[in-house]
């Protein structure tokens, strides 16, 4: 389901997926493509990190915290944080 991101609010339950940024072997490093589902805690604002109680990691059931980086621009469903830019959709 494709919602503006405005409508997308606290308690929503959404995927985020990361279409862009770094990369590499550090162990917190985040590669292109990794998927989370789960329940999005706090509305979406700029200057905040979005913060998802995960349920599903990259397709596998693994509960957990996601918090990205400060959020620096909304741009469709499209969110550019510090670090990444990340997709996110509602699911049902």
């Amino acid at each position: 389901m494709s919602l503006p991101i405005t409508a997308i609010e606290q308690g929503a339950q959404v995927r985020l997926t990361k279409l862009k940024g770094p990369v590499g072997p550090r162990p917190d490093s985040i590669n292109l493509g990794y998927t989370i589902e789960g329940v999005l805690l706090f509305d979406l604002k700029i200057g905040a990190a979005i913060k998802v109680w995960r349920h599903v990691r990259n397709g596998e059931v693994i509960e957990g915290m996601f918090i990205s980086s400060a959020i620096q621009m909304i741009n469709g469903n499209e969110i550019h944080t510090t670090n990444s830019i990340w997709k996110i959709e509602v699911l049902p």
